[in-house]
């Protein structure tokens, strides 16, 4: 890395940190960004740094699926130990929990995607105006059911 001398030495920087002292650390709540501050890097040099070795990187994806469980895991307690007065502010960090182990652990905790989805749209209005067409329109006055003959010629309306 002759072309990038200040990266070169903040490789070296991590390399001296060592990698289980990082991820030890960040298992243990340390946020990336503390961490990243800590060591005078940015998140996105520490992400370079990551993917520079397969394996280290593959440790770090574990690393963070462990934290996703953890968050989990913590919403339930959150929620269990939610009161009327507190039920507001424990919905939204249970929804920053959700997030942040969608984010780390897609497998297990983020939104399938895929699949068919079927889509049902169900004009009411129209529906409507149909079946008033359909239907016969019935006489202002009723009609007579049955007009009944006699002998002398007369007829008589039987309802």
């Amino acid at each position: 890395m002759a072309g990038r001398p200040k990266l070169a030495a903040v490789y070296v920087k991590l390399d001296e940190y060592g990698e289980e002292r990082l991820f030890s650390d960040l298992m243990t709540g340390l946020t990336l960004r503390d961490l990243c501050a800590a060591l005078e890097i940015s998140p996105q040099t520490f992400h370079l740094w990551l993917r520079r070795d397969d394996k280290r990187h593959a440790i770090y994806r574990e690393m963070r699926k462990a934290l996703a469980d953890g968050l989990a895991e913590e919403s339930l307690e959150l929620i269990d130990g939610a009161t009327n007065s507190s039920i507001s502010v424990v919905r939204e960090r249970v929804k920053v929990r959700q997030w942040l182990a969608e984010r780390w652990n897609r497998a297990d905790y983020g939104v399938q995607q895929g699949g068919t989805v079927v889509n049902v749209g169900i004009a009411a209005g129209e529906l409507h105006l149909t079946a008033m067409k359909e239907v016969p329109q019935l006489p202002s006055k009723p009609q007579p059911l049955l007009e009944v003959g006699t002998d002398e010629g007369e007829v008589e309306v039987v309802a």
